[in-house]
């Protein structure tokens, strides 16, 4: 995935940050792990990702991969394991350097406080080596009913120039769209517009597409714009002067024009709340036939868990029309997993397994019981069967 990625040496925006006093709470020792739970966005790259299960797992988005691994609490004390589990994906150099040194600065981690919305992570003497602010759930943007910047990204688009050529933005977190050949779909996120230039930090996952075949000129428009999707990292919103159109417009991280849509005032959608009619399976689950198996799946596109042997993390993506009350077609990338064995071979065959079906998963069910309450989901394959069954966890 591509990564808004701030200009500023590696070392002074991740690690070594001078911090101000008032962002360490007084009361870091009254924290407690439920506090630490959740979502969180790095302060000075809200792309940059970081998620507290309550499995005892971590995961999340760097500058270019994806992460995970296991954490435990102790008072105001934070041990972030053994290690950091990575994917292999290569970036730019800056962008490389810069997610070493994030990445770095969490094994040194020892403590942490919140105050408010603010996490401050910190080594064993004290000093601040990172900064997150706690991620709005898609839940609490789907219920705010102000007309944010944010919200008029939501909606249908059309490629200025071609006819054809869609995105569409929802508010599950999810987009998708028709290219020149092929349709496709992906999940993002997006950070507070920029007061000064009104731009919007975005940040769009790799894209899964179908994979028909066209006119070679199509394929190349095609792979055109998917590599300018790759590159956005902002984008903004403008209105014309008699408020008939809106022109939608991402930029790469120089600031050059990539892509530019428009929308016609009929398509603008009225109000955030009224399109988000999907369930979503956003929280921790168990594995029916044994509890200590767990997954999580997060706001932020990614999932995380504990499998009978190994903890693992990857993407995903939830796609198609809201057409069920509860379930619809998913799409789970190979999970990202440590690499510990046990010493009973049985153990070993039913956590591959396991991993299987989550790689088979094209579909889920969500149950509730008589209040509405989510509390049982189902993972199916693409032919209707189901693979996994969970339970709500606490």
């Amino acid at each position: 995935m591509n990564k808004l990625f701030i200009a500023i040496s590696a070392a002074v925006l991740l690690c070594g940050v001078i911090v101000s006093a008032g962002c360490v709470s007084d009361t870091a020792g009254n924290n407690t792990g439920s506090s630490l739970t959740g979502n969180w966005t790095a302060a000075d790259n809200p792309l940059v990702t970081l998620v507290f299960n309550d499995d005892g797992t971590y995961s999340g988005e760097a500058q270019v991969n994806l992460y995970n691994g296991t954490f435990s609490v102790n008072g105001s004390s934070l041990d972030m394991g053994d290690g950091v589990n990575r994917t292999k994906r290569a970036g730019p150099s800056d962008m490389m350097e810069a997610e070493d040194s994030y990445l770095g600065c969490l094994t040194r981690v020892s403590s942490y406080a919140v105050s408010g919305d603010t996490l401050t992570l910190s080594d064993k003497d004290g000093e601040v080596l990172l900064t997150f602010a706690r991620m709005e759930s898609a839940a609490d943007k789907n219920t705010n009913t102000e007309q944010s910047t944010e919200h008029l990204l939501y909606g249908i688009w059309n490629l200025n120039g071609s006819e054809r050529v869609t995105i569409i933005f929802n508010q599950d977190w999810t987009y998708g769209g028709q290219a020149p050949v092929n349709s496709y779909g992906g999940s993002f996120t997006f950070g507070a517009a920029d007061k000064e230039t009104n731009r919007i930090p975005l940040k769009l996952s790799d894209s899964v597409s179908t994979l028909m075949a066209g006119a070679p000129k199509d394929m190349e428009a095609e792979d055109a714009y998917y590599a300018a999707l790759r590159s956005a990292v902002s984008c903004s919103v403008t209105s014309s002067d008699n408020g008939t159109s809106q022109r939608l417009e991402l930029f790469d991280k120089d600031g050059v024009l990539l892509l530019s849509f428009t929308r016609t005032a009929e398509t603008v959608p009225s109000a955030p709340a009224t399109t988000a009619k999907r369930a979503l399976p956003y929280g921790t689950w168990l594995l029916t036939e044994d509890s200590a198996v767990s997954l999580s799946f997060n706001p932020d596109g990614t999932y995380s868990g504990k499998a009978q042997v190994n903890s693992f993390s990857g993407t995903y993506l939830v796609y198609g029309p809201a057409s069920k009350p509860y379930g619809e077609s998913l799409e789970m990338s190979p999970a990202v997993r440590t690499k510990m064995a046990a010493a009973d071979p049985v153990v070993n065959a039913a956590e591959n397994s396991f991993f299987e079906a989550l790689e088979s998963a094209n579909e889920y069910n969500l149950s509730a019981d008589a209040a509405g309450v989510l509390n049982s989901l189902e993972l199916l394959d693409k032919y209707g069967t189901v693979l996994l069954t969970f339970v709500k966890g606490e």
